[in-house]
């Protein structure tokens, strides 16, 4: 799951809030998947517990608009830190 979605989900579960597909679709950015907003549902329904322990990997990526280029660039750049640990991850299991 992304950050994102991650920090939705604690903020509603924090909030006394179930987590929904529409609860979830109305707090994140308009670009989020729609899969990934119903596995974020499903992950929660079934682990309540578990999602409040995940830590989002930067609190600035719950932001929905960069207020400036510098603030977009950082975010781009910390995605893509992201993707390539991700990438990175799958190369390794699959060599196993």
């Amino acid at each position: 799951m992304s950050p994102e979605v991650i920090a939705v989900c604690q903020q509603l579960l924090k909030e006394g809030k179930s987590v929904s597909t529409g609860m979830l679709k109305s707090r994140l950015p308009g670009k989020t998947p729609f899969t990934e907003i119903v596995k974020a549902v499903q992950y929660c329904k079934q682990n309540p517990s578990a999602i409040t322990e995940l830590k989002p990997s930067n609190s600035s990526a719950t932001k929905k608009t960069p207020s400036s280029d510098a603030e977009r660039i950082q975010l781009l750049e910390q995605r893509i830190k992201l993707l390539e640990q991700r990438l990175s991850q799958l190369e390794q299991n699959q060599s196993y």
